[in-house]
C-alpha cells in the first residue's frame, strides 16, 4: 500500500536543500525536485515531493513492513512530529 502524508510548506521559490539538510534529491523538471534517504543500492521506503512554485511538500511512502513504519517514526519526529 502507497500512503502519501502533506508536510509543511516551505517558503515558495526557496531552495528546498536549504530547508531539508538529511536528504538527498534530485530535480525533475524546472519546478519539481524528490528528495530521499536512501542510496541507489538500498530500498527506498519514501519520497518527498516538493512542488518548488508554491512551496507545497507531500511525503509518499511505500508498505515495507515495520522497519519502513520505524523509519518513518524516526523521520516524522525529525521533520518535526507531524
Amino acid at each position: 500500500m502507497i500512503s502519501m502524508d502533506l508536510m509543511d510548506r516551505i517558503p515558495a521559490g526557496d531552495n528546498p536543500y536549504s530547508h531539508d539538510l538529511f536528504h538527498m534529491g534530485k530535480s525533475v523538471g524546472s519546478n519539481i525536485t524528490v528528495m530521499f534517504a536512501s542510496h541507489d543500492d538500498q530500498v527506498c521506503d519514501y519520497l518527498i515531493l516538493i512542488d518548488q512554485r508554491t512551496g507545497e511538500r507531500v511525503r509518499v511512502t511505500f508498505s515495507g513492513g515495520e522497519k519502513a513504519a520505524e523509519k518513518g517514526a524516526v523521520f516524522n519526529a525529525m521533520m518535526g512530529g507531524k
